[in-house]
């Protein structure tokens, strides 16, 4: 009878080890899953971001650009009228500096 009670503890035993290593290989091939699935996921997010970043800067290039070009359009525009104001007063100028040598003489 003590023979098969420790027949039947040695079954325990045997069972119970083996129970142990099947959870502990469980839990290394979850932990390597996770491990891959976290690497899978930080890859998949530096490539989104990667995009997101090239497609923030083209847009910012875009809009420099414009801004580039309505600057110009307005300096443009600023140096015509300055151009006629300044063609418009021509006469009066001349005008001034006849009246001016005029005085000297």
């Amino acid at each position: 009878m003590a023979s098969d009670v420790l027949k039947q503890i040695k079954t325990a035993e045997t069972k119970a080890i083996q129970a142990i290593e099947a959870a502990r290989n469980d839990a290394e091939k979850t932990l390597q899953k996770a491990e891959r699935d976290a690497d899978n996921n930080r890859k998949q997010l530096l490539k989104k971001t990667q995009e997101n970043i090239k497609e923030l800067a083209k847009q910012a290039e875009t809009s420099a650009r414009e801004d580039i070009e309505r600057i110009k359009q307005e300096t443009r525009n600023e140096i015509a009228i300055c151009k006629e104001s300044a063609q418009k007063k021509i006469p009066e100028a001349v005008e001034l500096i006849i009246q001016e040598i005029g005085k000297g003489e």
